[in-house]
């Protein structure tokens, strides 16, 4: 399907509802399929911050990035800016969980006193109530201990870009722009997508060990349509999509034009969609592998249904 707009991605999905973050002018809105859109945060065209302590749809967005949700508590958490905020999706009120002006504080502390920096992606463990953020502007991955109101450094360090530490703790690594972030099925792997080295990481949560997944350190570009995951290249990984069904991690590798996936029972890559460096529109109803995608920046996947949806700019397909 097609929805003219302007969307930054499709973010998550509980049963067949998903949530769509619209960074322009920065609403957060509920797709039920085959049913219509409706807005469960924000107000159309107001971009400043407000609202907290309120009706999440009287609030309003500095800049929306990522989200995910807690499907045991039914709340919906959103990057926004410097910030993480919560909307509870019984009671449809909107609070700050963390963070406020731009900055790194509060490790091993409580969530009052920590600041981020162009938060852009979350995951979350909803059995042990952990949220993983991308705290993208500081280049570290970071954890909340909700229940207990405490942050963590997970992996990267702080004020540092670069590239380093695989195969060794991941608090010691370098990150450069963390962004997309996904937890496997199990809740014992983190996938990060490394956005500025231009590979796919993983963090072994329980020993927190770091290591390459996919792509070629610091190297832009597109190689191969398949091969093995640490010999293809990547031009830029917009976001990731897990199907815990059959094991695979899809990828949108925005400046390529293409989705891609790679197949984690064999450390295989492939491509879902697209042509590579061709950007364009068509093939409604054929084969993925021979349509065109404009400026794809979003995936979310639907095993049970053997679906993948993607955003491109102005389209949902």
């Amino acid at each position: 399907m097609r929805l003219v707009w302007l969307f930054t991605a499709l973010l998550c999905f509980l049963s067949n509802i998903g949530f769509v973050l619209n960074q322009t002018p920065t609403p957060v809105a509920n797709v039920t399929l085959n049913n219509p859109i409706t807005t469960v945060a924000g107000i159309y065209s107001q971009t400043t911050f407000s609202g907290d302590n309120g009706p999440a749809t009287s609030a309003s967005f500095t800049s929306l990035q990522g989200c995910t949700i807690d499907y045991i508590r039914n709340i919906l958490y959103v990057c926004d800016d410097h910030r993480i905020r919560a909307i509870n999706m019984n009671t449809n009120t909107i609070t700050t969980l963390l963070g406020s002006t731009i900055g790194y504080a509060g490790d091993g502390g409580q969530l009052s006193n920590a600041r981020l920096n162009a938060t852009v992606g979350l995951a979350i463990n909803p059995y042990l109530n952990l949220l993983y953020i991308a705290d993208t502007g500081n280049h570290v991955i970071r954890v909340v201990d909700i229940g207990a109101g405490r942050i963590d450094l997970l992996a990267g360090t702080p004020h540092t870009r670069g590239y380093g530490g695989d195969g060794g703790s991941a608090s010691t690594a370098l990150l450069n722009a963390p962004s997309s972030l996904q937890l496997d099925v199990a809740n014992n792997i983190l996938y990060v997508s490394d956005y500025n080295n231009y590979v796919i990481r993983k963090i072994q949560i329980n020993s927190r060990n770091i290591s390459l997944l996919a792509g070629i350190p610091t190297v832009s570009g597109y190689n191969n349509d398949s091969g093995p995951a640490t010999n293809i290249t990547i031009k830029s990984i917009n976001q990731l999509g897990f199907d815990m069904i059959n094991n695979q991690l899809y990828f949108v590798d925005g400046s390529s034009y293409l989705l891609r996936k790679v197949d984690l029972n064999t450390n295989i890559v492939y491509r879902v969609g697209g042509n590579a460096g061709q950007a364009g529109d068509g093939n409604d109803g054929g084969p993925a592998l021979s349509s065109y995608f404009r400026g794809p920046i979003g995936v979310a996947v639907f095993p049970q249904y053997s679906s993948v949806y993607h955003i491109c700019w102005y389209q949902i397909q």
